[in-house]
């Protein structure tokens, strides 16, 4: 495996409803990419490798080859292994079908993986306040898979085209960073940033300029584009190459992008596996060196969904439409879980812990469980030690919201609130939409959480929100 002693130049910034969840056996991209790729891949091991030969100590200990990529790292770097091939293959494939660019005959990806920042920072050739940097043969971070880079590195040989473009289009593709909706720096300034270190807000001017130019004239225009915006020019001949690849000016193009909403749905992240709209289960297995994975799942009619997931699992959605900026956090605590939250029809994506084990499903009830008509619902149904935490999703201004819920069995239960404002939270927990005062248990959720035992139906009711609160309720088993 060769040395990398280019100077790189591409960098980036850092009846009663419930869900069955009847397992069945998933059919992993990973495990058949891996028959393809990683079990006949050639594992080298270079202990010292390159080591000394040049003014960076690239990782070079142990090396996995696939038909695309070099992947080295370091000896002591147990966290990585050769299945990380997989995903960057069923990455490569993905954006080349999405974006349509031709490949080189026999080009390889070197995929420099370094332990840490600390070695980063000491041993690649990369600016030091970087995350990460690409040159014509090599990606370089201490991230196990670096999509910004690895959109650079795909798009390499077409041509280096200004910063704004080449560093929009890692942005608008790999989604790892928020666009913002109204960007500081002008397109016609951010055609003069030479360097993105230089001024970082080329990457939202950037992000925001390719997002739209994708959306609006597609894939191929968009590459075709890339190719033809050469660096560096000044913004009258961008503007030129703008009016004859899409007709209208830059600053028309602009415009029409600034008066859209910055919407980044992650096309990798949405391209995975879709989990069934009916409870039924996927197993989910580690994926090494990787932080998060993903699965998606479309709703069809908007409204109540429940969604069972690791902890710390996050939501996102695949259209574009303002809530995919902000990644939802709905699940909190315990290992087994559910969230109860609505949702507007369409697709979206989990983004969960990639060393999580155990199941992921998603149920869209015929009837809704949770909403302003309490006579209308349908209890969710809990069976058991099913679950350690139930997290229930308030809409915001909400006004006389009801959720029915259904205990199969005796639970011991701590009730408490994730949100800070107002200070506190008054529910009742009822037997029945129409209970008498008597019947039902007040509620105040403030700093304290509160003890319950339940067992059999219970209504839980608040009589409204502010228009400017939400809230999340957590039920978890003592």
């Amino acid at each position: 495996m060769p040395c990398q002693t280019e100077t790189p130049t591409e960098t980036k910034a850092r009846a009663p409803t419930r869900p069955p969840y009847a397992r069945r056996t998933p059919g992993r991209w990973g495990t058949r990419l891996l028959g393809i790729f990683g079990r006949s891949a050639l594992l080298l091991l270079l202990i010292g490798g390159c080591r000394g030969q040049s003014p960076s100590d690239l990782p070079n200990d142990k090396v996995w080859i696939s038909p695309h990529f070099a992947y080295h790292a370091r000896v002591e770097d147990a966290a990585i292994c050769g299945d990380l091939l997989a995903t960057l293959e069923r990455h490569f494939y993905h954006l080349q079908s999405l974006l349509g660019f031709e490949w080189p005959p026999g080009r390889t990806i070197n995929y420099y993986k370094f332990v840490d920042v600390s070695d980063f920072v000491e041993n690649s050739p990369c600016p030091k306040a970087s995350g990460g940097c690409t040159d014509g043969n090599g990606v370089y971070t201490y991230d196990a898979f670096e999509q910004h880079e690895l959109v650079h590195a795909y798009l390499w040989h077409l041509g280096s085209p200004l910063t704004v473009v080449k560093e929009g289009a890692a942005v608008a593709l790999a989604c790892n960073q928020s666009i913002a909706e109204s960007p500081t720096l002008s397109l016609a300034d951010s055609v003069q940033v030479q360097q993105p270190l230089d001024d970082p807000r080329v990457y939202d001017t950037g992000g925001r300029l390719v997002r739209y130019l994708l959306d609006q004239y597609g894939p191929e225009s968009f590459i075709r584009f890339y190719a033809a915006v050469g660096s560096p020019v000044t913004f009258s001949d961008f503007d030129h190459v703008a009016r004859e690849m899409f007709g209208v000016s830059t600053e028309a193009i602009w415009s029409a992008a600034l008066a859209t909403h910055a919407s980044c749905p992650p096309t990798f992240a949405c391209s995975r596996e879709a989990l069934s709209g009916d409870g039924t289960a996927l197993a989910v297995t580690p994926v090494c060196g990787l932080q998060s994975d993903n699965r998606t799942f479309a709703i069809t009619a908007g409204g109540d969904v429940a969604i069972a997931a690791p902890a710390s699992t996050r939501i996102g959605s695949c259209d574009s439409i303002p809530f995919a900026q902000t990644l939802a956090s709905t699940y909190l605590g315990g290992a087994s879980q559910v969230g109860l939250l609505q949702l507007a029809a369409g697709r979206y994506y989990l983004d969960f812990p990639s060393a999580a084990t155990g199941d992921l499903a998603v149920l869209e009830p015929n009837q809704p469980w949770a909403g302003n008509d309490c006579s209308a619902l349908q209890p969710f149904v809990v069976e058991g030690d099913q679950y350690e935490t139930i997290a229930i999703a308030v809409p915001q201004g909400t006004s006389s919201w009801a959720i029915k819920l259904r205990f199969v069995d005796h639970q011991r239960l701590t009730i408490s609130r994730t949100s800070s404002s107002p200070p506190s939270l008054k529910l009742f927990a009822c037997p029945g939409c129409d209970a008498v005062q008597g019947l039902c248990q007040a509620l105040d959720l403030a700093d304290t959480p509160v003890d319950v035992d339940w067992q059999g139906d219970y209504v839980l009711q608040l009589d409204s929100l502010s228009p400017q609160h939400a809230e999340r309720i957590q039920i978890a088993r003592r």
